[in-house]
């Protein structure tokens, strides 16, 4: 997997250097301070944290199931910052209204989504058509015109990037599918309004925060696969398509 998420860093690094933002340095494996991957959580004027110890978590779910290096904590970034080109994974969650980008962060998103990187939008507020939803909508359009939001297929790579994953849920269960943006074979959108972050969000003692309903535990455990299999999915792009993964992927599903 590591050689994966190599690649995956090296596409944005691509985007990266065309923008002007850094220079990677030569002989460099991985771009940013160090190897380890970490979420990057994109900052904007409102209730861009409403979850604010899920993608820990998440990073932790990765490291325990993977051989992917995860940091211990993820970094915050406004979206017009050169710095969310160290990162291969974006997170954009929240609660109430989302503001339009700037021209400067539609730039960077659009440039970072087009070279390689991936963003995941996760609807705190498990409620569809929310006020998070209808701002989300319009700034996408706005940063990717003419590349639709639409129903991720059933057999789309990401359900099968590391665990085989045949539900679509988070804390609620209100949508029974994933959204994206999608770009010859390459999604580098995934929206879910289910709020996933409410399904992996703990307290200080390490207690999960919020029900997940109807669920119960085992909605949460299918919650945490499916967010394991975005990051790898944002690692390793189509990989898992190939005929060569499939006998490892039925051993896994056997555990």
């Amino acid at each position: 997997m590591k050689k994966g998420a190599i690649n995956r860093r090296r596409f944005v690094s691509a985007a990266a250097l065309a923008a002007g933002s850094f220079v990677l340095p030569r002989g460099a494996r991985a771009i940013g301070a160090a190897s380890a991957f970490a979420i990057a959580r994109l900052q904007y004027d409102g209730d861009w944290n409403p979850r604010p110890n899920a993608a820990r978590r998440l990073m932790a779910e990765v490291g325990k199931a993977t051989s992917v290096e995860t940091a211990e904590s993820p970094v915050d970034l406004p979206a017009e910052s050169p710095k969310i080109f160290e990162h291969p994974f974006l997170y954009l969650s929240g609660s109430g209204d989302f503001p339009a980008f700037s021209e400067k962060g539609r730039e960077n998103i659009s440039r970072f989504l087009r070279f390689g990187g991936f963003l995941l939008v996760d609807g705190s507020s498990g409620e569809p058509d929310a006020a998070f939803d209808r701002g989300f909508r319009k700034a996408i359009a706005e940063v990717l015109p003419g590349q639709p939001l639409a129903k991720l297929d059933e057999d789309h790579s990401v359900f099968r990037s590391f665990f085989l994953v045949n539900r679509v849920v988070g804390r609620v269960a209100e949508r029974s599918y994933l959204e994206g943006v999608t770009i010859d074979d390459w999604t580098p959108v995934v929206y879910t309004a289910n709020d996933l972050g409410g399904a992996l969000e703990r307290d200080p003692f390490g207690n999960y925060r919020f029900d997940v309903i109807p669920g119960g535990e085992e909605q949460r455990s299918w919650a945490t696969r499916l967010s394991v299999n975005l990051v790898l999915y944002a690692l390793t792009v189509n990989y898992k398509k190939d005929q060569i993964h499939v006998e490892a992927i039925l051993r896994r599903r056997r555990r």
